[in-house]
């Protein structure tokens, strides 16, 4: 469907997405999801007021695009970046030069994708974060939550914990996630995830159990069908149903024959990215890339199939 005529206009975004809900039923739409410009955000807030149980949020990859876009304007990095491209830039373009270069490194060539990784190191995390909310294998809602306390930590972690060198990066994280990302519905499905739900050290705090009251009372605003949930939410913390329980080897509960859970990536998974890292920068610190494939070799899964 061409919506170019209608791409800026809120209301009649609101317009086309309701006639979509009241196709397909709105009792079979629970979330819909748009990107984050201003029109698409003032249709799913008329969408929200007209459809009372569902539920709009804006595209998380959108979002973290956004927050890398950020960050990658930091003079810091912006400057790198620039500079290196014009490097790469004259030296293929003088041939003499370039085969100096390929000489003296042992013929590799030089990876733009590369370098910019390597500029960019300390916000890797967050391209992870986007690979697992880009990607079509696993639904990824009930790891948005998880995931983004998890990047915000290894972001901290890269820049040994001194709080100048990540200040920034962080400012810029938080005021995306909280502008647009921050929905109580990533909050809900992180609650109800039993990946971590059942990890023995899970603890929702008073935020999250915020939230997910209040994905609750939007979608079922009934009381007896509240009482009805509660009842069943001290069954599904108890682990007491009709799908057996057990323990895995790391002391962890999972559903028995539950395939191809989806794990954020841990510490132990972060250093063997950081030991292949070392594998693309050659001694004088120069990104070499004759080695790197595809996209899978610069930027690691941030999911893994266990």
């Amino acid at each position: 469907m061409d919506t170019s005529s209608i791409i800026k206009n809120g209301v009649a975004l609101f317009e086309l997405l309701d006639n979509f809900v009241e196709e397909i039923g709105e009792e079979n739409v629970i979330q819909v999801v748009t990107d984050s410009a201003s029109a698409f955000v003032l249709a799913g807030e008329l969408l929200m007021d007209n459809r009372k149980k569902l539920i709009w949020s804006p595209c998380a990859a959108h979002c973290i695009d956004f927050m890398l876009k950020d960050i990658g304007r930091l003079p810091v990095h912006h400057d790198t970046i620039t500079k290196a491209k014009t490097l790469t830039v004259y030296i293929y373009r003088h041939t003499w030069i370039l085969n100096l270069m390929r000489k003296h490194t042992k013929n590799y060539n030089l990876a733009m994708l590369a370098v910019t990784r390597y500029c960019l190191k300390g916000v890797l995390p967050l391209v992870k974060v986007l690979r697992l909310v880009d990607g079509d294998a696993k639904p990824a809602m009930g790891y948005i939550y998880e995931a983004m306390d998890r990047a915000k930590e290894q972001i901290e972690k890269k820049f040994n914990k001194v709080k100048r060198r990540y200040a920034t990066i962080w400012k810029i994280v938080d005021e995306r996630w909280a502008l647009q990302l921050h929905r109580p519905l990533h909050a809900a499905a992180y609650f109800l995830n039993p990946r971590f739900h059942y990890d023995a050290s899970f603890e929702a705090d008073e935020e999250v159990r915020l939230r997910l009251y209040m994905v609750i009372e939007r979608m079922y605003p009934g009381i007896q069908a509240r009482l009805k949930l509660d009842a069943q939410m001290d069954k599904f913390h108890n682990a007491v149903g009709p799908r057996n329980l057990q323990n895995d080897k790391k002391g962890k509960r999972k559903f028995v024959g539950e395939e191809n859970d989806v794990e954020i990536i841990d510490d132990d998974v972060e250093e063997e990215i950081e030991e292949e890292e070392e594998e693309y920068i050659g001694d004088d610190g120069v990104v070499l890339g004759d080695d790197l494939e595809d996209d899978d070799d610069l930027y690691d899964i941030a999911v893994r199939e266990e």
